[in-house]
């Protein structure tokens, strides 16, 4: 099927004990894709056995991110785990010392920007950087199905303290968050929190990405709501809904421009397929 990559996503996707079994069926038959993974990092010892199983058990490169959203007390505020940032701190530079034994292995950390952890942005930054690891700044997405939450009450606080953020992201710049696809991420910024928003780059999610609820059911991207289910695994086969009138219905929507948001995975996977920025990246190599 030539699949680029398979994301596991939770929940805590580590709990799952057959999890080594998981990556093994997925890496025979897509042995040429990578896999990745999202983890609280709460659980040291449990990473890395889940970590070994997988490694053990397939041939693919694997990204591990950690969500790291404070470094300092606040973590508590975020998550409502004292001394969470600890137990997180521990699991990265773990993770850290896995990879530079195995080459297959890569680590990085995520951040989600919100009201309680703001101040703590940069030096997760440069507790990344010292570590040698990507950093990747997520904000606040809602949905139905995935999320289960609509992000009211945070938009609301971006919207109020936008000036600050956006200086915020120029520190982060300066600090050495300054990849293409990041830079160009995070100036969608000011059009994601407009009441209409106008989408600033063509969607592709439901035509390159899908996202496969617990229970089996298709959606074109992680925050899609119940109105964008193509169909469930349980009934048919990925094929059969792939190519379903339904799922030819959910992609016009999203051509149509009907959803909003700027989730890090489908936002930066749409700029790879545009050709504006595709033609900003060969403008800005010429110069270089």
């Amino acid at each position: 099927r030539d699949l680029v990559s398979l994301s596991l996503t939770g929940g805590e996707p580590l709990l799952r004990e057959d999890l080594g079994e998981v990556a093994g069926i997925f890496s025979r038959a897509n042995p040429n894709c990578y896999m990745s993974i999202v983890t609280n990092g709460l659980t040291p010892s449990l990473t890395r056995r889940r970590i070994e199983e997988m490694l053990a058990q397939s041939t693919n490169e694997l990204w591990v991110n950690v969500s790291i959203d404070s470094l300092d007390d606040s973590y508590n505020d975020v998550r409502g785990i004292p001394g969470g940032e600890n137990k997180v701190k521990q699991t990265t530079e773990l993770l850290v010392e896995m990879a530079r034994q195995e080459p297959r292995l890569n680590i990085g950390v995520l951040y989600t920007l919100m009201p309680e952890n703001f101040h703590q942005a940069l030096p997760v930054l440069e507790y990344a950087n010292g570590l040698g690891v990507q950093y990747t700044l997520n904000v606040i997405n809602g949905g139905d199905v995935f999320y289960q939450q609509s992000p009211d009450e945070t938009m609301t606080w971006y919207r109020d303290h936008l000036e600050e953020i956006l200086d915020l992201f120029e520190k982060l710049k300066s600090a050495g968050y300054n990849r293409s696809l990041t830079n160009k991420l995070l100036s969608f910024f000011p059009q994601y929190l407009e009441e209409k928003p106008n989408r600033p780059v063509q969607c592709v999610s439901g035509f390159t990405s899908a996202f496969i609820s617990p229970f089996g059911d298709v959606y074109p991207c992680v925050p899609s709501g119940e109105a964008y289910k193509m169909g469930n695994l349980l009934e048919s086969t990925f094929d059969e809904i792939w190519t379903s009138g339904r799922a030819r219905e959910v992609r016009e929507a999203v051509n149509a421009h009907e959803c909003n948001c700027l989730l890090t995975c489908e936002t930066t996977n749409s700029l790879k397929f545009s050709p504006s920025y595709l033609a900003e990246r060969v403008y800005q190599r010429v110069l270089s």
